[in-house]
């Protein structure tokens, strides 16, 4: 899928490149490169999703992994006109996690969360440290102003390409459980 994937992509490029003063191409290149970013999500959703997790443990400071997360989710922000609050406070006691895993389940809330949040609204982001079990546990929770999900689908949110998300993979949620209960 990649190599294909690829030669729309260099073609869409050569296109743009060669007939460039041809102003009515523009919106045909524009939709054409746009559905060359869909597929490449596809296929990295894909990809993620069906491989196990494998964790890369590191003791770390998890206010900079969600800051990460949240630096990656800031053209979404701004395109939705969304404003995101990192509510994460600073000085944490450093957790072992893996700091990519973490921010990607970071990154998959907070996109979705952007995507159904109203513009002019606000996404929270607020994290916990907790005992149980004797052992600390953290808990990132995100929030945002959206519709919420129906009572008739919170049994399938989880499913792998469940989604009423014109556009998305329905895989966002999948791969952050598994990664969450890994």
């Amino acid at each position: 899928v990649r190599n294909p994937l690829f030669a729309i992509s260099a073609t869409v490029d050569a296109v743009e490149a060669r007939f460039d003063d041809r102003d009515e191409l523009g919106p045909f290149v524009a939709t054409l490169r746009g559905e060359v970013e869909g597929l490449r999500a596809l296929m990295s959703d894909l990809l993620e999703y069906g491989k196990p997790p494998v964790l890369d443990l590191h003791d770390v400071d998890v206010g900079e992994v969600v800051a990460s997360a949240l630096r990656a989710c800031e053209p979404l922000a701004t395109q939705r006109e969304v404003v995101v609050r990192n509510g994460v406070e600073p000085g944490l006691p450093k957790l072992r996690l893996d700091p990519g895993r973490i921010a990607q389940v970071v990154q998959n809330l907070v996109e979705n969360a952007l995507h159904y949040s109203p513009a002019g609204t606000a996404v929270e982001i607020q994290m916990a440290i907790f005992p149980a079990n004797g052992r600390d546990w953290l808990e990132i929770s995100v929030a945002d102003r959206g519709p919420g999900f129906r009572p008739e689908d919170l049994p399938r949110i989880f499913d792998p390409f469940y989604t009423r998300r014109r556009g998305g993979t329905g895989l966002g949620l999948s791969i952050a459980r598994r990664i969450a209960e890994a």
